[in-house]
């Protein structure tokens, strides 16, 4: 199917220093994929007039829609107002809501308002503003050329809001038309599975998908995501879609820990405790308490989570849970993360644990990769699990991959529970 022509445009010297990353972009990308448009491009730029002349004047014969990201604020760097201004040969007006909000904030903070500080409020007079909820400076649309330019933010807990609200619903309105609000999506989170494989057993039904029904992948390390899209007419029927997507759950059956965009692992995790009204203690080495903090930051984890222990260093694990280990080696295997449990166990009373040791670099012990060794209990009794991670990635993202796979382990043997 024809693909629309959506870019964006991340405007500010910050971005290309390397210090600084455009995630608004990927935030962008990921929100209109999951409305079945794929960008066709990102761009950062300088804070330079004739820059962003010519990306805007380039833009407006390629693209049927640009978001574009900065240079909205007070300071001399933010050029974005006056450079559109002097594109569409015309002047810059308040917006009347931003400057009210304005002048309340800084009324309450006793401070006084300058031109400097007005100039946030500004937009350029041709254009259609964007309210900005969550901070002052107005974002503003416009049509020129082939092309819909939406101007954002660059602070990303405004622009995301300002995405979703107003941005969002008039983009997939441009460019997907009447049936916009007939894109239908489902998305599959992958654990444990490779991505060649993903595409290996996905070969024979994406052969057989109509024209209106496509696939899409990412990798998020280590899931993997598979969305199945559709797009139809007003009061199409979507049972050949639907069937697809049955067919979907029996391939990946061994590997699907949840559905939705939105849908975490932890989160998971905490929603099947909180069914059976059961709680879950950790005991954590190489991942260093992660896997706690990320049950803990699920709402309602309280409700399920008795706590975790991050004992690291293998005097830790003696002086808290009463091992008797003398080096790092003896620290780390099956045996230690056994023992680990044990005693966890009996301090707890939780139904549900975890006990996890392992190595997060390369060495002589581990055959050139990062070695993990779990343990956990339920009222099934308990399993053991040894996960090799490759090499290649980071020691964060070796610690992430590790108690993603824990947690995956955690969950499948919850789900193997009835629930109260």
């Amino acid at each position: 199917m024809e693909i629309p022509h959506v870019e964006t445009l991340a405007i500010g010297d910050e971005l290309l220093t390397g210090r600084t990353t455009d995630t608004n972009s990927t935030f962008v990308g990921d929100l209109l994929f999951e409305s079945g448009i794929r960008l066709g491009g990102c761009r950062v730029i300088p804070d330079e007039e004739d820059k962003i002349l010519e990306s805007l004047r380039w833009a407006a014969e390629r693209c049927e829609a640009l978001v574009v990201f900065g240079g909205l604020g007070p300071t001399s760097d933010d050029r974005t107002v006056e450079t559109v201004a002097k594109l569409l040969d015309c002047g810059s007006v308040a917006f009347e809501p931003a400057k009210l909000k304005l002048e309340r904030y800084y009324q309450r903070a006793g401070r006084v308002i300058t031109d400097v500080s007005l100039r946030q409020v500004y937009y350029p007079e041709k254009t259609t503003p964007i309210p900005n909820p969550e901070g002052l400076a107005p974002g503003f649309q416009v049509d020129f050329g082939k092309c819909r330019f939406y101007f954002l933010p660059g602070v990303p807990r405004e622009m995301k809001r300002m995405v979703r609200e107003s941005v969002l619903p008039d983009l997939k309105q441009r460019v997907l038309g009447p049936e916009a609000a007939n894109v239908h999506s489902q998305m599959f989170k992958l654990l444990g599975i490779p991505e060649s494989e993903v595409q290996d057993r996905m070969n024979d039904l994406e052969r057989r998908l109509p024209e209106h029904l496509w696939v899409g992948y990412r990798t998020h390390y280590p899931e993997n995501h598979l969305s199945l899209y559709g797009k139809f007419k007003q009061g199409s029927d979507l049972s050949e879609y639907e069937r697809f997507l049955s067919e979907i759950e029996v391939l990946f059956a061994d590997k699907i820990f949840a559905k939705g965009t939105e849908a975490l692992l932890e989160g998971e995790v905490v929603a099947e405790l909180r069914k059976r009204r059961q709680s879950i203690a950790l005991v954590e080495s190489c991942t260093v308490g992660l896997t706690t903090q990320r049950l803990g930051r699920i709402s309602g984890a309280s409700d399920v989570l008795w706590g975790g222990l991050v004992t690291y260093q293998h005097q830790a694990k003696n002086q808290v849970l009463g091992l008797s280990i003398n080096s790092l080696a003896e620290a780390v295997g099956m045996e230690t993360s056994r023992e680990l449990a044990d005693q966890l166990s009996k301090i707890s009373g939780t139904p549900w644990g975890a006990a996890v040791t392992g190595y997060m670099e390369p060495n002589e012990l581990t055959g050139g990769g990062c070695r993990v060794y779990y343990v956990v209990w339920g009222p099934r009794g308990r399993k053991e699990h040894e996960l090799n991670l490759p090499s290649y990635h980071s020691r964060y993202d070796c610690q992430w991959g590790a108690s993603s796979y824990l947690l995956w382990e955690i969950l499948k043997e919850i789900k193997k529970t009835p629930a109260t």
